[in-house]
């Protein structure tokens, strides 16, 4: 309780003056600070992530299960910095700035059929921190090297399409991480050694206290779930103008965001001069919310895809305006429209739900329903969720080109139809035709931390149905609970069955990490 009184009070008194980031979108963070709001009945809406949040209440917040046991207090600093601190930290009235060195180190007792070790090389930093009370800024940078499981090779590799050898070393092939974006061959065996990066970097200015512009580069999360249908991080991140604005403290809020995406299709020779650009297209993310209690929250979401005129501008100037749900249909290419809403009957639940159309395909429905139990004891958290995606949800059918049929928007030539960047989409991962029930169990005792998950899908009315089962099971050592820094072990079992054949992977490794980011194996 003592915890919670202490985060309310950061929260409530020192939000006015306190200097602002944006909140990391990890799902062990996000979970902490559903927890906080449920049990503290905090109005805080934070259904369209990040959110801004003080840099003392992330601190404390990052310090969970503290109530049964006293985190010591190290003098020396490399224990500080190894334990309690980041690794740069300056706190002063008118300058604050985090520094962390971000890796994951990762190595699995299996081979792939090439004989290589699976494994996971990520080296890089994040930085966030403020200029005064209103100016925050967060930059992070990941450069990684990996040998994947055979099942997250075709997730990667452009799916079904073949890279050929030639397409691979021109950097022509086509391929995408999830949650990172477009990767390059370190070898061009048939099992794929995968080189790929992650960067970001925003800046953003105040308006007043819950309200703010935000101009850069990364990836945003619209729900209260694991999954979202409407808006998603799994995508790599994409260069956007954000405005926020809430009203009534906070009872009130509109977002909207201007975004620009691309396929990683190359524009015909002889357009973009020496070296083919990537084919782009514009976007607009806006999200109405309705708060006013705590413990309900409604939202009315609204996504546009826009057609570039010479690959650089909107087609209709109604791409400029900052208004939604109601345009002409000039340009636009994909135009989504769902509800996202949350309620807590109890002071440690929380139901949610999604519902999301596409209005550029009339034969499409999207919908999730999920519950959360948060902290019914202190450390366990539990999520349970339903996610249903049906065929089109994601194309536009307003072109010859989207008569072509596909289970993945991959397979059809002219992905710019799709709801999509990097080739990775931007609302439900596993794509159209698709149904999942997913469960996830967490629970930290001190700096020890197990967890499980299992998922289980249903690709239907597919050129091949699947039928898979994913299961994961990690424990971990939190070294640093600032920058997230773990010791894990885990196994992941996935068995796919198909009409054809049927196929099981087991990944086995062990990881050092700092985990401020998602990072997607559950496909």
């Amino acid at each position: 309780m003592l915890r919670w009184m202490i985060l309310g009070w950061f929260l409530t008194f020192a939000a006015a003056q306190a200097q602002v980031v944006t909140s990391t979108m990890s799902h062990m963070n996000n979970l902490q600070l559903q927890s906080h709001l449920v049990h503290q009945k905090q109005l805080l809406p934070s259904g369209f992530l990040p959110v801004i949040l003080p840099i003392d209440f992330i601190d404390s917040l990052s310090d969970a299960d503290t109530e049964r046991w006293q985190r010591k207090d190290y003098k020396g600093f490399i224990m500080r910095k190894l334990k309690t601190e980041h690794l740069f930290q300056v706190r002063k009235n008118d300058f604050t700035l985090n520094g962390d060195v971000v890796i994951n180190l990762e190595m699995a007792r299996q081979l792939n059929s090439s004989g290589k070790r699976l494994y996971t090389n990520s080296r890089g930093y994040r930085f966030n921190g403020t200029i005064g009370s209103r100016f925050f800024f967060e930059t992070s940078f990941y450069e990684s090297q990996a040998v994947l499981p055979y099942y997250m090779d075709s997730v990667a590799v452009f799916r079904g399409n073949t890279n050929t050898i030639s397409d691979l070393t021109t950097g022509k092939g086509r391929g995408s991480i999830p949650g990172y974006g477009r990767w390059k061959p370190f070898n061009t065996s048939s099992n794929y050694s995968f080189d790929y990066t992650l960067v970001t970097g925003t800046v953003g200015v105040r308006i007043n206290k819950n309200s703010f512009v935000q101009f850069g580069s990364d990836k945003q999360f619209v729900g209260y779930g694991y999954r979202s249908l409407l808006l998603s991080d799994v995508s790599a991140p994409y260069p956007f103008l954000r405005l926020h604005l809430a009203f009534f403290e906070n009872k009130l809020t509109y977002t909207t965001t201007y975004a620009m995406l691309q396929s990683l299709e190359r524009l015909p020779d002889g357009i973009s001069g020496n070296e083919d650009l990537f084919a782009r297209q514009g976007a607009r993310f806006s999200y109405f919310h309705l708060q006013p209690k705590h413990w309900f929250g409604i939202g009315l979401f609204d996504a546009t895809t826009w057609t570039f005129f010479k690959n650089s501008t909107p087609r209709n100037a109604l791409y400029f305006s900052p208004h939604a749900f109601a345009y002409n249909q000039k340009g636009i290419v994909n135009h989504l429209m769902g509800l996202n809403a949350h309620v807590n009957p109890l002071p440690f639940l929380m139901a949610y739900t999604q519902v999301a159309t596409n209005t550029r395909n009339a034969t499409n429905l999207g919908y999730q329903f999920g519950l959360k139990i948060l902290d019914p004891i202190p450390g366990l958290n539990v999520t349970l969720e339903y996610n249903h995606v049906a065929a089109g949800m994601y194309e536009s059918n307003n072109s010859a080109d989207s008569l072509y049929a596909s289970q993945e928007p991959f397979q059809n030539p002219v992905t710019l139809n799709y709801y999509q960047h990097n080739d990775q989409m931007l609302g439900h991962p596993l794509g159209v035709e698709s149904n999942e029930t997913l469960l996830r169990v967490q629970y930290r005792l001190r700096d020890f931390m197990i967890s499980g998950a299992y998922n289980h899908v249903l690709k239907t009315k597919s050129l091949t149905a699947i039928d898979s089962d994913y299961f994961q099971f990690e424990a971990a050592y939190i070294f640093n609970t600032r920058s997230n820094t773990q010791l894990v072990v885990g196994n992941i079992n996935r068995t796919e069955h198909k009409s054809v054949n049927t196929i099981h992977d087991t990944y086995t490794y062990i990881a050092f990490r700092t985990q401020l980011t998602n990072r997607y194996f559950d496909f």
